[in-house]
C-alpha cells in the first residue's frame, strides 16, 4: 500500500507528525481491517507526542501489543521518582453539596476556609472548639483575577500563569460568551433558555467553561510560538504544536 510505505519512509526521515497523517489515511483506506497499518500508526504517534518529552527521564512511553505503556530505559531503584505529570487542563467540578468555587483555577489548591466548611455551625461551636478550628485552619490565601473579579487563585504566581496559558482569551470581562458559561457555572448548570424559560442547561458535572478552556490554550500556544519565531500569524506546525497535547 503506497501510503503505508510513504508513512513508513516520512518516519525514517524523523518526519512523524507527517508519517502519522499518511498513516492514518492508510488505516482510513483499509477501514481499520489492517492491525498492521494500525500499529504502525498508534506506535508513530506515540514517538511524536511522547519522545522529546522523555529524552531527560528514565522511561519511555512505548506502544506494545497491550497498547501505550510506560517503559524503563534502565533498572529502577525503590523509591526512585520516575516523573512527574501536570494536568493539561484542570476545570471546577459542579457539586451542588459544596461550594464549586472552592479551589484554584490555576493548580487547584484548596481555597476552602473553615466558614466554608463548617457553615453556620461555626458560630454555634462552643468557643474552645471555636477557637481551636480558628487556630489550627490554614490561612487562604486568594487573589482573583484583576479584570473580572470572578476567577480566583491562591496567589499572584498561579493569576500570572493562567493568564498567560488560557485565561486572556475567556476572562468573563472581556469575552461575552464565557460570560455567560461562568454565569451558568455559578448558577450550578442553570439559565434562562431561548424560550426565556429557566431550565438546566448544562447537565454535566464539570464547569462548561472546561471547554472553552481547552481551545483557549491551543490558541494561546500558538501565538506564543508565533511571537517567539517573530511571525506574523501561526504556521500549520505551530497550530499542529499547539493541539498535539490534546489529540487521543
Amino acid at each position: 500500500m503506497n501510503e503505508c510505505v510513504l508513512g513508513q519512509i516520512l518516519h525514517d526521515l524523523h518526519l512523524p507528525l507527517h508519517a502519522e497523517l499518511w498513516f492514518k489515511m492508510a488505516t482510513r483506506l483499509t477501514e481499520g481491517k489492517d492491525e498492521g497499518v494500525k500499529v504502525l500508526f498508534q506506535r508513530t504517534r506515540i514517538q511524536r507526542m511522547y519522545a522529546s518529552l522523555c529524552n531527560s527521564l528514565p522511561v519511555d512511553v512505548e506502544f506494545s501489543d497491550f497498547g501505550k505503556c510506560v517503559v524503563a530505559k534502565k533498572p529502577v531503584k525503590e523509591g526512585q521518582e520516575l516523573f512527574t505529570e501536570k494536568p493539561l487542563i484542570m476545570g471546577q467540578v459542579l457539586d451542588k453539596a459544596n461550594n464549586f468555587r472552592l479551589s484554584c483555577d490555576n493548580c487547584a489548591a484548596s481555597l476552602l476556609t473553615a466558614e466554608d466548611y463548617f457553615g453556620g455551625n461555626l458560630k454555634n461551636m462552643d468557643t474552645d472548639l471555636r477557637e481551636l478550628v480558628t487556630e489550627c485552619w490554614p490561612d487562604i490565601p486568594t487573589v482573583c483575577c484583576d479584570k473580572c473579579q470572578k476567577v480566583r487563585y491562591c496567589s499572584d504566581d498561579c493569576r500570572s500563569q493562567a493568564w498567560v496559558s488560557q485565561h486572556e482569551l475567556i476572562c468573563p470581562a472581556r469575552n461575552e460568551a464565557t460570560r455567560k458559561l461562568h454565569q451558568i457555572s455559578l448558577d450550578l448548570g442553570y439559565g434562562v433558555a431561548q424560550d426565556g424559560v429557566w431550565k438546566n442547561l448544562w447537565d454535566a458535572h464539570f464547569s462548561p467553561v472546561f471547554l472553552a478552556r481547552v481551545w483557549s490554550s491551543i490558541i494561546l500556544a500558538a501565538k506564543h510560538m508565533m511571537k517567539e519565531s517573530g511571525g506574523k500569524a501561526p504556521t500549520a506546525d505551530q497550530w499542529a504544536k499547539a493541539r498535539s497535547p490534546f489529540r487521543k
